[in-house]
């Protein structure tokens, strides 16, 4: 009886089954990274709302001590931990005035991510700033 001569088919085998391991750990190596990336983005964004939401305190507690509305334009802006925020005024007519509070935060691979909340502000007979109206502008 003639014996057959292996051929080496076991070796390209174990060689396709390491390769397609390798590629799948691969993929699922960088779906992770990108799902890092994302929530990374999203601790960014919290932290800019919180930041404008923060800019809108702040300028309603400066505005106690005033009987008419700040100039147009820049006011003030502020550092916070991981974050920074700047007030602006928009309009100013007398006694209402809309302001805008953007807050930015750094999110992945050093990118500023930004959120911007306006409120329009009225004063009262009470000599009391009232906020009439807010939302999240996206300027």
């Amino acid at each position: 009886m003639k014996r057959i001569k292996p051929r080496g088919y076991l070796l390209v085998v174990v060689a396709i089954c390491v390769s397609i391991l390798s590629l799948s750990y691969l993929k699922l190596a960088a779906s992770a990274a990108a799902s890092d990336d994302h929530a990374e983005n999203q601790v960014a964004r919290v932290a800019a709302r919180y930041a404008a939401e923060s800019g809108l305190v702040v300028a309603s507690d400066k505005l106690k001590s005033r009987k008419e509305s700040p100039p147009v334009g820049g006011w003030f802006s502020e550092e916070l931990t991981g974050s920074r925020f700047r007030v602006s005024v928009l309009k100013a007519e007398g006694k209402k005035c809309t302001i805008a509070s953007t807050g930015t935060a750094e999110g992945d691979a050093s990118v500023l991510l930004s959120r911007t909340l306006e409120a329009e502000l009225l004063l009262d007979k009470g000599g009391r700033w009232i906020v009439v109206s807010r939302r999240e502008s996206s300027r």
